[in-house]
């Protein structure tokens, strides 16, 4: 098990790359495969790219509804929609 510091001090050897190395001068396509995953996995991009007035467009490949299957909560349709307004708010932000 590696330790915080162990890892921390690991960390310091790990490449750095600037939105110009990744995107160039251009914007971002983020893909997630999941409502949330765009948020979780690239929210920080995101955010850093608009903040440099970048265009971000982002792609979720599923709506989110297959997640609670036989849920009297949120049946699919209800889920569905929810999941999108969801990454609507976040995206906004």
């Amino acid at each position: 098990m590696l330790s915080a510091h162990a890892f921390l001090d690991a960390s310091r050897s790990f490449p750095s790359a600037t939105l110009d190395d990744l995107l160039g001068e251009g914007g971002a396509v983020v893909v997630a495969p999941h409502p949330d995953d765009e948020s979780l996995g690239c929210g920080a991009l995101i955010a850093t790219a608009r903040e440099q007035g970048r265009r971000v467009k982002v792609i979720v490949l599923s709506d989110g509804a297959g997640s609670h299957p036989g849920s009297v909560k949120y049946p699919a349709q209800r889920l569905r929609a929810l999941r999108e307004r969801e990454v609507r708010d976040a995206v906004s932000v």
